[in-house]
């Protein structure tokens, strides 16, 4: 996954990752998300979890998240 990341550009920094989160708050979050603002709120969450280590399934963390989305 590393080497087709690579690839693509994305670098991803699974050492930051110290928590294997339960996704359903997340997903939750994003289906009552206005359609409009949906794909910014899914890249800001992959890249919180990929890129940064974020605990994508803590609700601080998922509320900072669509704060920062709008």
């Amino acid at each position: 996954m590393q080497q087709v990341g690579n690839a693509a550009g994305v670098q991803f920094a699974f050492d930051r990752i110290q928590v294997l989160p339960n996704t359903a708050k997340a997903h939750a979050l994003i289906e009552r998300t206005n359609k409009t603002q949906q794909a910014k709120l899914v890249d800001r969450i992959f890249t919180a979890y990929f890129l940064e280590g974020k605990d994508i399934g803590n609700c601080s963390v998922l509320e900072r998240l669509a704060l920062e989305c709008g």
